[in-house]
């Protein structure tokens, strides 16, 4: 088992996803990845499911965390090809229900979410919302189903992160 059953997951913006220790010495390195931008995880049926973004190729790099390890597991199989206008850049999950959702923004405003397939880890786009101008980091509130989005020199963002709700989004707080 890892030192303090901590596992801090973080990407090297050229070429990979490191996980750290506690301490934050490198215990494992998924290479060759592109150029990953964002990262985050959620539990799905009992694994560890880590996801970041690549910026080369405009797809959503699927790993599966192995906690007692520390090692990154790549999903080749699950590699998303994500469905944008301009170049990827944001990237956060959000777990409702039994369900497993993947959001990614790109530079010309667009956030695709995508509902993922807990058995293959595919994912299937479910909806696109919208923001005006290029949109930075993505995080979601799982607890009260709120998406929030920072849009580059406007703000912070507010949307429902449920699929079949409004599109609408609510600035919350400008910059």
């Amino acid at each position: 088992l890892i030192e303090g059953g901590v596992v801090v997951l973080g990407t090297n913006k050229q070429s990979s996803l490191n996980a750290y220790d506690i301490r934050g010495a490198l215990i494992d390195q998924a290479g060759e990845i592109g150029a990953p931008n964002n990262v985050d995880i959620r539990v799905d049926n009992g694994r560890v499911i880590a996801m970041a973004s690549d910026k080369d190729d405009s797809e959503i790099e699927v790993f599966e965390l192995d906690l007692k390890a520390g090692k990154l597991i790549r999903l080749d199989a699950a590699e998303i090809s994500a469905d944008v206008e301009d170049e990827v850049y944001g990237l956060c999950m959000y777990a409702s229900d039994r369900e497993v959702f993947v959001f990614i923004t790109d530079k010309s405003g667009l956030i695709s979410q995508y509902l993922v397939n807990s058995e293959s880890g595919r994912a299937q786009k479910v909806r696109e919302l919208r923001v005006g101008t290029q949109p930075e980091g993505c995080v979601v509130d799982d607890a009260v189903h709120a998406l929030y989005v920072g849009e580059e020199d406007v703000g912070i963002w507010r949307f429902s992160a449920k699929q079949d709700e409004s599109n609408e989004g609510h600035l919350i707080a400008r910059t």
